[in-house]
């Protein structure tokens, strides 16, 4: 497959570091999530909190790659999962997904999907191998605006509180 997904296991910060400046901040001033002076502000900091996290190993960060160019490997996608508690449910965490701005809303033929599908469903069967070893209740998240939210209630996700969204393991086929 052209496109690969890693789980990284260094938590050195400067390795991290120059891995996530290889991906594309957004300045995407077409798109409906877009907010003007802020969403490019927004996606550093949390690519930076992400960071720290992982150093702190508070999460665990798995990078898509792009191979199709044989001399190189092009980080495209990241995925940071956690184990949480929030509230009643004992969840898997998605802490974070970050598309490189470059591959946003584009259908890749070689993953079937977009990168933002394909690190969620990869989420949600991460969710039901960890299901069988230690019960887990649901996959959450708490989007960063409503316009994210939405397209996560439109997957499936469902609202609990504070800006939180759940998707229950029993309904993940």
């Amino acid at each position: 497959m052209s496109f690969k997904l890693k789980t990284l296991k260094s938590t050195n910060v400067d390795y991290l570091q120059k891995l996530l400046k290889q991906f594309e901040i957004s300045d995407n001033k077409d798109s409906s999530c877009y907010e003007l002076n802020k969403s490019e502000e927004i996606e550093k900091q949390l690519l930076d909190n992400i960071i720290q996290r992982a150093i702190e190993n508070k999460t665990k960060l798995h990078i898509l790659y792009d191979e199709r160019d044989i001399s190189k490997s092009i980080p495209c996608g990241l995925l940071a999962l956690n184990f949480e508690v929030v509230g009643d449910f004992s969840a898997l965490s998605i802490d974070f997904i970050f598309i490189s701005k470059n591959y946003r809303g584009i259908f890749i033929n070689e993953i079937d999907s977009k990168i933002s599908a394909y690190l969620l469903e990869f989420a949600l069967m991460q969710a039901v191998e960890m299901n069988k070893v230690s019960q887990l209740d649901a996959v959450i998240l708490n989007p960063i605006n409503e316009c994210v939210s939405k397209i996560y209630i439109e997957f499936g996700f469902e609202e609990f509180g504070d800006g939180w969204l759940y998707f229950l393991i029993d309904d993940i086929d």
